[in-house]
Protein backbone atom coordinates (compact mmCIF):
# COMPACT_ATOMS: atom_id res chain seq x y z
CA UNK A 1 0.00 0.00 0.00
CA UNK A 2 1.31 3.45 -0.81
CA UNK A 3 2.73 5.47 2.07
CA UNK A 4 0.17 8.27 1.78
CA UNK A 5 -2.76 5.77 1.83
CA UNK A 6 -1.63 3.93 4.97
CA UNK A 7 -3.81 4.53 8.04
CA UNK A 8 -6.15 6.97 6.26
CA UNK A 9 -9.23 5.47 7.90
CA UNK A 10 -9.38 4.59 11.60
CA UNK A 11 -9.06 0.91 12.54
CA UNK A 12 -12.58 0.87 14.00
CA UNK A 13 -13.99 1.16 10.46
CA UNK A 14 -12.46 -2.19 9.53
CA UNK A 15 -13.57 -3.89 12.74
CA UNK A 16 -15.97 -6.79 12.35
CA UNK A 17 -18.33 -5.18 14.89
CA UNK A 18 -18.82 -2.22 12.50
CA UNK A 19 -20.46 -4.48 9.89
CA UNK A 20 -24.13 -5.35 9.47
CA UNK A 21 -25.47 -8.69 10.64
CA UNK A 22 -22.68 -9.54 13.08
CA UNK A 23 -23.05 -12.72 15.10
CA UNK A 24 -22.71 -11.92 18.82
CA UNK A 25 -22.40 -15.47 20.12
CA UNK A 26 -19.45 -16.24 22.43
CA UNK A 27 -17.50 -18.24 19.83
CA UNK A 28 -18.10 -15.62 17.12
CA UNK A 29 -16.89 -12.80 19.39
CA UNK A 30 -13.76 -14.78 20.26
CA UNK A 31 -13.11 -15.65 16.60
CA UNK A 32 -13.55 -12.01 15.56
CA UNK A 33 -11.18 -10.89 18.33
CA UNK A 34 -8.53 -13.36 17.16
CA UNK A 35 -8.85 -12.16 13.57
CA UNK A 36 -8.59 -8.55 14.68
CA UNK A 37 -5.46 -9.26 16.76
CA UNK A 38 -3.87 -11.10 13.84
CA UNK A 39 -4.61 -8.19 11.48
CA UNK A 40 -3.15 -5.69 13.95
CA UNK A 41 0.06 -7.73 14.26
CA UNK A 42 0.43 -8.07 10.48
CA UNK A 43 -0.19 -4.33 10.02
CA UNK A 44 2.44 -3.43 12.65
CA UNK A 45 5.01 -5.78 11.11
CA UNK A 46 4.34 -4.84 7.47
CA UNK A 47 7.43 -2.60 7.29
CA UNK A 48 9.74 -5.08 9.09
CA UNK A 49 10.32 -8.11 6.81
CA UNK A 50 12.47 -10.12 9.28
CA UNK A 51 9.97 -9.81 12.13
CA UNK A 52 7.09 -10.54 9.74
CA UNK A 53 8.86 -13.72 8.59
CA UNK A 54 9.39 -14.82 12.22
CA UNK A 55 5.71 -14.09 13.01
CA UNK A 56 4.68 -16.12 9.95
CA UNK A 57 6.77 -19.09 11.11
CA UNK A 58 5.25 -18.89 14.61
CA UNK A 59 1.76 -18.79 13.17
CA UNK A 60 2.55 -21.68 10.81
CA UNK A 61 3.69 -23.72 13.84
CA UNK A 62 0.45 -22.99 15.69
CA UNK A 63 -1.59 -23.91 12.62
CA UNK A 64 0.29 -27.21 12.17
CA UNK A 65 -0.25 -28.01 15.85
CA UNK A 66 -4.02 -27.44 15.65
CA UNK A 67 -4.43 -29.34 12.37
CA UNK A 68 -2.07 -32.12 13.49
CA UNK A 69 -4.17 -32.84 16.59
CA UNK A 70 -7.27 -33.23 14.43
CA UNK A 71 -9.17 -30.58 16.35
CA UNK A 72 -12.59 -29.91 14.83
CA UNK A 73 -12.45 -32.74 12.26
CA UNK A 74 -15.82 -34.15 13.29
CA UNK A 75 -17.36 -30.72 12.83
CA UNK A 76 -15.87 -30.27 9.35
CA UNK A 77 -16.99 -33.59 7.83
CA UNK A 78 -19.98 -31.93 6.16
CA UNK A 79 -18.32 -28.52 6.25
CA UNK A 80 -20.03 -26.92 3.27
CA UNK A 81 -23.57 -27.68 4.39
CA UNK A 82 -22.76 -26.75 7.97
CA UNK A 83 -21.11 -23.43 7.05
CA UNK A 84 -23.92 -22.45 4.69
CA UNK A 85 -26.57 -23.33 7.26
CA UNK A 86 -24.78 -21.20 9.89
CA UNK A 87 -24.32 -18.34 7.45
CA UNK A 88 -27.97 -18.27 6.36
CA UNK A 89 -29.26 -19.17 9.84
CA UNK A 90 -31.56 -21.88 8.53
CA UNK A 91 -31.71 -25.58 9.40
CA UNK A 92 -29.70 -27.85 7.13
CA UNK A 93 -32.52 -30.21 6.18
CA UNK A 94 -35.20 -28.25 4.34
CA UNK A 95 -37.32 -29.88 1.67
CA UNK A 96 -38.07 -27.67 -1.30
CA UNK A 97 -39.99 -28.19 -4.49
CA UNK A 98 -40.25 -26.18 -7.64
CA UNK A 99 -42.43 -26.61 -10.71
CA UNK A 100 -42.03 -25.23 -14.19
CA UNK A 101 -43.92 -22.03 -15.02
CA UNK A 102 -46.99 -22.30 -17.24
CA UNK A 103 -47.41 -20.66 -20.63
CA UNK A 104 -43.79 -20.46 -21.74
CA UNK A 105 -42.66 -21.98 -24.99
CA UNK A 106 -39.24 -22.11 -26.55
CA UNK A 107 -38.38 -20.71 -29.95
CA UNK A 108 -38.62 -23.94 -31.92
CA UNK A 109 -41.60 -25.51 -30.20
CA UNK A 110 -43.21 -26.77 -33.41
CA UNK A 111 -46.18 -24.44 -33.77
CA UNK A 112 -46.18 -21.45 -36.02
CA UNK A 113 -48.30 -19.30 -33.76
CA UNK A 114 -46.74 -16.92 -31.30
CA UNK A 115 -48.15 -16.16 -27.88
CA UNK A 116 -50.40 -13.10 -27.94
CA UNK A 117 -50.38 -11.02 -24.79
CA UNK A 118 -53.46 -9.54 -23.10
CA UNK A 119 -52.58 -5.99 -24.16
CA UNK A 120 -52.35 -7.02 -27.78
CA UNK A 121 -55.65 -8.92 -27.54
CA UNK A 122 -57.38 -5.80 -26.18
CA UNK A 123 -55.90 -3.68 -28.97
CA UNK A 124 -57.18 -6.11 -31.62
CA UNK A 125 -60.69 -6.12 -30.16
CA UNK A 126 -61.03 -2.39 -30.58
CA UNK A 127 -59.15 -1.69 -33.79
CA UNK A 128 -61.56 0.86 -35.24
CA UNK A 129 -62.75 3.79 -33.20
CA UNK A 130 -66.46 4.52 -33.07
CA UNK A 131 -67.85 7.90 -34.00
CA UNK A 132 -71.19 9.50 -34.75
CA UNK A 133 -72.27 9.70 -38.35
CA UNK A 134 -73.40 13.26 -39.07
CA UNK A 135 -76.02 12.10 -41.60
CA UNK A 136 -77.87 9.31 -39.72
CA UNK A 137 -76.66 10.29 -36.20
CA UNK A 138 -75.71 6.70 -35.33
CA UNK A 139 -72.60 5.80 -33.37
CA UNK A 140 -70.81 3.41 -35.73
CA UNK A 141 -67.35 2.39 -36.82
CA UNK A 142 -67.98 1.30 -40.42
CA UNK A 143 -69.19 4.53 -42.10
CA UNK A 144 -69.30 8.32 -41.82
CA UNK A 145 -71.24 11.12 -43.55
CA UNK A 146 -69.37 10.63 -46.85
CA UNK A 147 -70.41 6.99 -47.30
CA UNK A 148 -73.55 6.75 -45.16
CA UNK A 149 -76.01 4.15 -46.52
CA UNK A 150 -78.97 6.38 -45.66
CA UNK A 151 -77.60 9.16 -47.85
CA UNK A 152 -79.35 9.47 -51.18
CA UNK A 153 -76.95 8.06 -53.77
CA UNK A 154 -78.91 9.08 -56.84
CA UNK A 155 -79.13 12.83 -57.30
CA UNK A 156 -82.59 14.17 -58.13
CA UNK A 157 -83.07 14.87 -61.90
Amino acid sequence: MARWKRDVLPRSVFSIDARYGVDHSATAVMRNGLLEMFNQCVDRLSGLPEMLRAFSEQFQGMKDEVIGKGVGDAEHDGANKHVIANLLRVPEEIEGSCSNPQGIRKKGCGTNQRLVGPGEKAANRKKKTTHQCKTCFEVVSHHDSRNCPSKNKDPAP
